[in-house]
Parts: structure tokens; C-alpha cells; sequence
């Protein structure tokens, strides 16, 4: 049984609720920059396809501008000086879909 790499338009992602008494948008952003590779187009390690693609959905034009603040700042200390970009898109939320009832992280809170 196979499937269609990358042909739903949707991208495979992580809902995060998150106490911002707690941990910063901010700090969830650089966290997000340490645990995959930003870099890759399409793609996490082996997993090759659009629902791959590295994206950054915030809820808020003060989230937005603190997910470009970061990732300006991750770009600069990390990335250029080995020669990469960041992939990474920053775009608006809209309707979350839960991938299935068996995903092992369907909601994660912070």
C-alpha cells in the first residue's frame, strides 16, 4: 500500500499550547531551530515531501514578528556562517486538522 508524496497541500505539525507566564513564544521559536533541520527543503532526514516542509504557523502579528525576530537571529549564529539558509516558512495559522486518532502527540501543552 503506497501513497502520494505531498500532494494534500498540508504539512505534518504539532499543535503546542503554551503558558506564556512560563516559557516565551520566543523561547518555543529557538527551541523549534535546535530540534530539526531548518535548513532542508521539503524534507526532515529521510522524509522527503511537501507535508515535510519546515513551518513556523502563529496565531498573531506579535507572534509573527517574534518568529522573524528569531529566526534572523538563529540565521545569523548559526546557519550563515556554515553556508546554509533557513527553509523554514513563517505563515498565518488557519484550521488546525488532527492527522488521526492515533497520532502520538495529537495536542501538546506547555
Amino acid at each position: 500500500m503506497g501513497y502520494e508524496i505531498g500532494t494534500t497541500g498540508h504539512a505534518e505539525a504539532v499543535k503546542l499550547t503554551f503558558a506564556p507566564a512560563e516559557v516565551t513564544y520566543a523561547e518555543l521559536v529557538e527551541f523549534f531551530y535546535r530540534t530539526h533541520a531548518a535548513d532542508q527543503l521539503n524534507q526532515q532526514g529521510n522524509d522527503r515531501g511537501t507535508q515535510y516542509r519546515s513551518g513556523i504557523f502563529y496565531n498573531s502579528e506579535e507572534q509573527r514578528k517574534t518568529a522573524e525576530q528569531v529566526t534572523a537571529e538563529v540565521l545569523e549564529k548559526h546557519y550563515k556562517p556554515q553556508g546554509k539558509t533557513i527553509a523554514t516558512a513563517i505563515v498565518e495559522a488557519t484550521e488546525w486538522y488532527a492527522a488521526s486518532s492515533l497520532a502520538l502527540f495529537p495536542e501538546i501543552k506547555c
